[in-house]
């Protein structure tokens, strides 16, 4: 099928010049994998020029009725400096539906145009903006519709092509100008890109097969030809005892970006990989294994029930972009919760032990959340769930205002909804929000019910805050604004130092916040899975570590294990509003 990002690329390319290059982990399997906004699926970011003479392509609509109509009535606006600017937008929309064309105006005389986004029967989830103009880097942004600002930097032209050690071209490798705008090759391992200025540059050449190379180049420049040579590889399977495979599991080269999924077969390939030693980790055992670059039959063994989570529309076709949150409960308590944004495949891998419950909750703007559960019986194995969504559904809107205990405006807050008429599963939206000077925000799109609104702060979502989780309960109808008003009162947090006994700073195999009874805190450094602990990297690295969740002022213990396996046990008083620091002398490994 068609995508926004294909017509994007289409527009651009038809109009430019020259040829131009096509452009918490959370447990939730490949949560996290996107930067901020959506980023169609495919998009490949472009440099080029603006269009002019008989091989431009004219703007699909001229700037004048921009002039007709009030700025801020337009649902997607573009704010560029540059007057006259070529600027190409694409709408990108849940569901599995092709994307309409892509639309291109040309920028009114204050830098500006407007966008309404075609009625498509489905909601809008991105708005992915091109813009471009004679002798200025293009430049690339996506988001939600809104109004997108966009400053042109003055360009000097760089071009070249990107080859593998045998000569052959490389597509898809990224290259990048310092903090200039990055581009990709194309088929013929073409490409262009723009520097700030003339002089010396550094070409930022990576692909995922090949070793990085950064290579000095003159700018302006011609013909310029990198040649990239191909990393190592590591291979293996993940597999349970019998042999039987586990696929859609991510395996992932520790502090190298490179990660595969296994396949139907259980079997995967990690690619372009540094000689030397690398930190290979297995998504569902957290097995930190080191292996030599270039090894073969590095297999893991899942001994744990494996879920594959596959969230689909009414015809089997994946979202581009979904909510999932994730729980498992053994005997009515929870032992681990994960919230995350799944991307195109629309699938998610969980693992958990006999007799545990996994409970899922999906939710998609426009579509009916989707809550559902699954008891983990028998020997472990591989359960798959296709969970589709229909759309419609009655919803309202919830309006908050946050404030903390003086009174203050909050600007930054993690916020979740559980929904307590059809679910216990905790949220169908759980992610930080922006709040605005006044402290208000409005969550859009709720489905209808009694809910349970907590606003926080959490390490987690990226806010190294002090706000305590605020509970209020509402009940939200179909087509009306419920109301809420939270006070959000500070707690404290603890920031953790192993060293060894020469002083230097190691990692920390486990961290524990303990309360005046000696009961773990629950998401502060780990979560607990059954009888094991599994933290957001499998181990502390050697760096401070903070406590994820801010807790009430008072009296704790941390609990340190070490590398070499010695657990020591320190008090320390955590006072409201500050962030103590704790430092532990443990065994370093032998």
């Amino acid at each position: 099928t068609n995508s926004a990002s294909d017509n994007l690329s289409s527009a651009v390319s038809a109009a430019t010049l020259v040829p131009v290059a096509s452009v918490r982990r959370a447990r939730i399997q490949g949560a996290g994998d996107r930067p901020a906004g959506p980023r169609p699926v495919g998009t490949r970011q472009t440099s080029g020029v603006a269009p002019s003479g008989a091989d431009a392509a004219a703007p699909s609509e001229p700037a004048e009725p921009e002039k007709a109509k009030d700025r801020a009535s337009w649902p997607v606006r573009v704010v560029t400096n540059v007057p006259g600017a070529t600027v190409t937008a694409a709408f990108e929309f849940y569901g599995g539906e092709p994307d309409p064309p892509a639309q291109t105006k040309t920028a009114d005389a204050t830098g500006f145009v407007g966008f309404e986004p075609p009625k498509f029967g489905l909601p809008l989830a991105s708005v992915v903006v091109v813009a471009r103009a004679q002798a200025f880097a293009t430049e690339r942004t996506s988001g939600p519709p809104g109004e997108f600002k966009i400053d042109l930097r003055p360009g000097v032209r760089v071009a070249g092509r990107v080859l593998d050690a045998g000569g052959r071209p490389l597509e898809d490798a990224t290259v990048g100008l310092g903090t200039a705008s990055r581009t990709s090759t194309d088929a013929d391992g073409a490409f262009e890109a723009f520097a700030g200025t003339a002089g010396e540059v550094t070409l930022e050449v990576a692909h995922s097969a090949h070793l990085p190379r950064n290579v000095p180049v003159t700018a302006p420049a011609e013909g310029v030809v990198v040649r990239l040579d191909r990393g190592l590889e590591i291979s293996g399977r993940v597999a349970f005892p019998d042999l039987r495979p586990v696929p859609g599991v991510r395996v992932h080269a520790d502090g190298q970006r490179v990660s595969a999924t296994t396949d139907s077969d259980g079997r995967y390939v990690l690619s372009g990989l540094l000689p030397g030693e690398a930190a290979i980790v297995c998504g569902v055992t957290d097995e930190l294994r080191p292996v030599a670059a270039g090894s073969t039959g590095i297999d893991f063994t899942v001994k744990r029930h494996v879920v594959r989570l596959r969230i689909i529309d009414e015809k089997g076709r994946p979202f581009r972009q979904t909510s999932l949150w994730v729980r498992g409960v053994k005997a009515g308590q929870m032992v681990f919760s994960s919230a995350g944004t799944i991307g195109p495949s629309g699938t998610s891998v969980e693992d958990g032990t006999t007799g545990m419950e996994i409970q899922a909750s999906v939710s998609v703007p426009g579509f009916t959340e989707r809550v559902t559960s699954l008891v983990l019986e028998g020997e472990p194995r591989l359960h798959d769930l296709n969970l589709a969504m229909r759309p419609g559904g009655p919803t309202g809107s919830v309006r908050m205002h946050v404030v903390d205990d003086a009174g203050n405006p909050v600007p930054r807050a993690v916020v979740s909804l559980d929904n307590e008429a059809d679910s216990p599963v905790e949220g169908f939206y759980d992610r930080p929000v922006e709040l605005a000077s006044d402290g208000t925000a409005t969550l859009e799109r709720v489905p209808t019910g009694d809910m349970t609104l907590r606003v926080g702060t959490s390490a987690r979502h990226g806010l190294i805050g002090y706000g305590l989780a605020t509970v209020s309960k509402l009940r939200v109808e179909e087509g009306t604004v419920a109301m809420a008003e939270i006070v959000v009162t500070d707690g404290g947090r603890v920031r953790v130092t192993t060293r060894d006994a020469a002083g230097a700073v190691v990692g920390a195999k486990r961290l524990d916040l303990l309360d005046e009874h000696g009961e773990r805190l629950l998401l502060c450094f780990a979560q607990e899975i059954e009888n094991g602990w599994r933290t957001s990297s499998g181990n502390f690295d050697a760096a401070p570590a903070m406590n994820e969740t801010p807790v009430p002022a008072g009296r704790y213990q941390v609990a340190a294990t070490g590398p070499a396996g010695d657990r020591v046990v320190r008090d320390v008083e955590i006072q409201r509003g500050r962030t103590v620091e704790l430092e532990i002398v443990v065994r370093a490994a032998r």
